[in-house]
């Protein structure tokens, strides 16, 4: 058996795929080489209980025929066995024979319980879940591996309840249409009930919560408290929180989602921690019709899923959830494969429900409604793989998606989210905010992202789903970003495509922070697309109680002057005209700003081209300066009421003004260059009354 060529990271799908298929021949020809060796341990099983068997007769015997003591001649032989150990008395001898089988037993035991030495056929037609159940029950007890060897075994029952290891080299295949799960993973111990009041620090952020000799424990807190309000259902989210406490000082990993404020309010579980589990291998196929199959439900902690495949084999048929894992932290998949959860409402691959410390690694998650799904998801990973269908948290807390190819949007509410060195595929987004619970707190990161659409007409990086929400009580003041950041995003398009970098919508009736600190850097274009960096509304519902930044760099809007598309809109819907966006942009070119005169307190441009209009009136006031430094304009007109600082700029073409000429505003100017022919703009300098110098 040769070794796989391993993929690198400059292959395509077309050459990766001889070291795909090397790599599945050679895992084919361990599984065939692991399975004969199965079998062989079987036998060495049987070998030794008879012999176990044969021994104990012997001694029966023996008991029967010598005395302690006897000297003669062949009881004396008879107490040395074949190493030359000699022993005071026969049954001596016998005993410890006893005790040597035994332990070869237990040896041959602890390699695992095997479902065909319970009777297990394997034919793909015979219900062997009678056997399974036997023999699951057994390794449970033993707590040794559940050994499924090569074959299909046809299992329709109850569902089979696992606490222990499984290894899998065969197939399972499950009816979709009994109404039963196929395995419940769960935990040996049973829960402890903690008093709320051994609690404290219970604020969002902390890592301790000072409950004291509970370390290697796993708490779950639930709470009466209302989370948030949920726009178009008719129940709330809970406050609730699943973290592991590391130490008997009552620190805990990850840190706590939810501050609580009332301790009478809360119920605290606690799970002993107990032996990690590693389930190899796990094949399952869903047969027949049917569209609720609910195929396994994880309620333990520390599970490393090895390989776990789901499939479903008619087509017409769908499953309502993969795997579901719920009360849990420090579950990690490596490589998973399933297809088909795409149950219209459900649908979900893997579902991630009050769990936290979640890693999924390569994952090729296809034909489901939701790749990944879950609420109150804290600290989770995707590295790696293929997904077909959203990933969507409901809740969540510090997500990120690395190294993954989406062909999918990514839906989210909660705090903390980066997604980078991403391929997305055919979307109409990247980042959604959930209208449900339309709330986006915390660091946004996302950077390093190849798009590639054929059609459609728009593709946003992060906005909300939907722009225009009708009033609702969400229960608490929605929180956006403290810091957005937008770097190095590559988009392959038709020119007439639209790309948004942040699309916040312009009515959302309900109280909320303001956006903060938005940065979008190098959005680059293969067919000179449009772009619109960001559409941003300073909304009268924005808490604002203090000048939030924007800042834009790096980005050719050559795309939108045939159209005149604005590059950067900041508008305003409120009558606030002491604060406003502080916003910088800095080698850009040919950017058409749309910036109303109250939603701006400060606004500076360097290194930039500016096309066809500057700025818009929609205030009597004048808030701040607009301060220009090497920037060209040509062909353009001041559509503000403000004040300009002139730093090193050129002027082309026709230069006009809105609603009055440049000659009534206040400017100051160094060094302008005014080339021949340009018109409109004032030829005397209003701070010494010397004439500008043209060229």
């Amino acid at each position: 058996m040769a070794d796989a060529p391993k993929i690198l990271g400059t292959d395509s799908l077309r050459s990766a795929y001889p070291k795909l298929n090397s790599a599945i021949d050679n895992s084919n020809e361990a599984l065939t080489k692991a399975g004969s060796a199965d079998g062989k341990a079987d036998n060495a099983i049987t070998t030794a209980n008879t012999a176990k068997s044969t021994a104990e007769n012997v001694q029966t015997q023996f008991n029967q025929v010598v005395i302690d003591g006897d000297s003669s001649v062949e009881a004396a032989q008879a107490r040395v066995d074949a190493d030359g150990n000699a022993f005071t008395t026969l049954k001596e001898r016998l005993d410890d024979r006893d005790a040597q089988l035994a332990q070869k037993t237990n040896d041959l035991e602890g390699r695992g319980i095997n479902v065909k030495s319970f009777g297990a056929v394997g034919d793909g037609i015979t219900n062997d879940h009678t056997s399974f159940i036997s023999a699951t029950e057994k390794a449970n007890l033993l707590d040794v591996p559940l050994i499924i060897p090569n074959g299909e075994f046809f299992i329709d029952g109850e569902t089979i309840e696992i606490t222990t290891d499984v290894v899998c080299y065969g197939l399972i295949t499950t009816p979709n249409d009994n109404g039963k799960k196929l395995f419940l993973i769960k935990r040996k111990n049973q829960p402890q009930t903690v008093s709320s009041s051994m609690l404290s620090g219970l604020i969002k952020g902390s890592s301790n919560i000072g409950l004291t000799g509970y370390a290697n424990y796993d708490l779950l807190l639930q709470s009466s408290e209302v989370l948030i309000n949920r726009n178009g259902y008719g129940n709330p989210y809970y406050k609730n929180d699943m973290v592991s406490v590391i130490n008997n000082s009552g620190k805990i990993t990850p840190q706590l989602d939810c501050t609580y404020d009332s301790v009478e309010s809360l119920t605290v579980t606690a799970f002993r921690k107990e032996k990690p589990l590693t389930i190899n291998g796990l094949s399952i196929e869903t047969v027949g019709g049917g569209v609720d199959k609910e195929v396994i439900d994880c309620e333990r902690s520390d599970v490393i899923f090895n390989n776990f495949k789901l499939n479903k084999q008619d087509s017409s048929s769908s499953i309502k959830a993969g795997i579901n894992i719920f009360n849990s932290v420090n579950i990690v998949f490596n490589l998973p494969t399933i297809n088909g959860a795409d149950t219209t409402g459900y649908g979900y691959g893997i579902s991630l429900s009050k769990s936290s410390l979640c890693s999924i690694y390569d994952g090729f998650i296809t034909n489901c409604r939701h790749a990944i799904s879950g609420r109150h998801m804290n600290d989770i990973k995707i590295v790696g793989g293929t997904y077909e269908g959203n990933i969507d948290s409901h809740w969540g807390n510090n997500l990120l998606i690395d190294k993954a190819t989406l062909h999918s949007s990514v839906r989210y509410a909660g705090t903390n989210i980066m997604i980078k060195n991403v391929k997305v595929v055919d979307v109409p987004a990247l980042l959604e905010i959930r209208n449900d619970t339309p709330e986006l707190d915390g660091v946004v990161i996302i950077e390093n992202i190849e798009f590639t659409r054929k059609d459609g007409e728009t593709f946003t990086i992060v906005g909300h789903s939907t722009l225009d929400l009708t009033a609702y009580d969400f229960g608490r003041v929605i929180k956006n970003p403290n810091k957005v950041s937008i770097k190095n995003v590559r988009v392959d398009a038709p020119t007439d495509f639209v790309v948004y970098g942040v699309r916040v919508g312009r009515v959302r009736d309900y109280n909320q922070t303001y956006w903060d600190n938005i940065e979008v850097n190098n959005i680059e274009t293969v067919n000179k697309s449009k772009i619109i960096s960001i559409e941003i509304v300073k909304n009268s519902n924005f808490y604002i109680i203090k000048n939030p930044s924007i800042k834009i760099s790096n980005i050719d809007f050559e795309g939108n002057v045939s159209s005149n598309l604005a590059g950067l809109t900041v508008r305003r819907d409120d009558t606030d005209e002491t604060h406003g966006y502080v916003i910088t942009v800095e080698n850009c070119n040919k950017l058409y700003p749309i910036i109303d005169t109250a939603s701006a307190i400060n606004v500076k441009f360097k290194d930039v081209s500016l096309h066809y209009r500057l700025g818009r009136v929609n205030s009597s006031a004048n808030i701040g300066d607009w301060i220009f430094d090497k920037c060209a304009f040509k062909d353009i007109n001041f559509y503000h009421e403000g004040n300009y600082d002139f730093n090193n700029c050129v002027f082309e073409g026709t230069i006009s003004a809105y609603p009055n000429n440049l000659n009534t505003r206040t400017m100051s100017n160094i060094n302008p260059l005014v080339k021949t022919g340009c018109t409109g703009y004032p030829t005397i300098n209003k701070i010494d009354g010397s004439k500008y110098i043209t060229a």
